[in-house]
């Protein structure tokens, strides 16, 4: 009956009172934040957020200011470091001074704050602080074995931080999700359990990082940021990044030109250390056949 409906051209329209935004991978949330009278302030973080709708035709408006937490009244603030397509800067890591400052405003003003942690355990000179080293209250951090353990397609990860919120997360969740698969929860206990493993996948991804350091560094390139993840932001040589990636797929490497991920990453070539240890020294000596090509 409702196939029927629709191959005749009805348009479902639910009640005004059960109608939801969706934004940002698919999270549901109403246009007030969960209180009366309240209004999202989304930012669209990932610079593909936008791409629907400039696809559709439509044209994004960029606030030039950020309302202060007072006027916004804001419910949650998302503090994500290292985070996709911030740029340079994105790579740095946080200082607890930057936490404690963030989790004062929050306690003041009355609003949530939740720290994107995935690439916690993905460090090189110290481990970086976490958001609850400051007490629980207002605070919420979020952990991902998708960094940690490589294993980004499984999905699984925890929250950790005010009772409240996770209480009422515990009541809101079942409503909007499915149950994890019992073969990935398995899988996912026996990563969480085994802690030397990360250590050692910490460690590989140290050794390519200096591969790479030590060969720009020789070459005269310069690297920004990069003391977190398993990225290198170095700056283009020439400034253009578009065209240096281009040059770099004539010999067979691959990597993201800045300007794709975002504005702030312009003029900056991202380097993934995914492949193995062999594999990153043949991208360096494929990178000397490029520049000696061009010499």
């Amino acid at each position: 009956m409702v196939r029927a409906a629709l191959r005749r051209g009805a348009r479902p329209r639910p009640p005004p009172a059960a109608r939801q935004r969706h934004q940002g991978g698919g999270v549901p949330h109403g246009d007030g934040g969960g209180r009366p009278g309240g209004r999202a302030a989304p930012h669209g973080g990932h610079p593909d957020a936008g791409l629907s709708g400039l696809r559709a035709g439509g044209a994004l408006r960029r606030r030039r200011r950020a309302p202060g937490p007072a006027a916004l009244g804001g419910r949650l603030a998302l503090r994500s470091r290292p985070r996709a397509g911030g740029g340079v800067g994105a790579h740095r890591a946080l200082k607890p001074e930057d936490y404690r400052r963030v989790l004062e405003r929050a306690r003041t003003h009355g609003f949530w704050v939740a720290s994107d942690e995935a690439y916690a355990e993905v460090w090189f000179d110290a481990p970086p602080p976490s958001i609850l080293e400051n007490g629980l209250e207002n605070a919420v951090a979020l952990h991902t074995l998708s960094k940690r353990s490589a294993m980004t397609g499984y999905r699984s990860g925890f929250i950790a931080g005010d009772p409240r919120l996770i209480e009422g997360l515990r009541r809101f969740r079942p409503n909007v999700g499915v149950a994890t698969p019992d073969f990935v929860q398995r899988a996912a206990i026996a990563a969480w359990d085994d802690d030397p493993h990360a250590d050692r996948q910490r460690e590989r991804y140290a050794a390519k990082r200096r591969l790479f350091l030590d060969d720009f560094a020789r070459r005269g390139w310069a690297v920004e940021g990069s003391q977190a993840t398993f990225y290198i932001w170095m700056k283009a040589p020439g400034g253009d990044d578009v065209a240096f990636v281009r040059r770099l797929m004539r010999v067979g490497l691959v990597a993201t030109p800045g300007s794709f991920l975002g504005a702030a990453g312009g003029g900056f070539v991202r380097w993934a250390l995914v492949p193995t240890v062999d594999e990153c020294r043949e991208a360096l000596t494929r990178l000397d056949a490029m520049t000696g090509a061009q010499s």
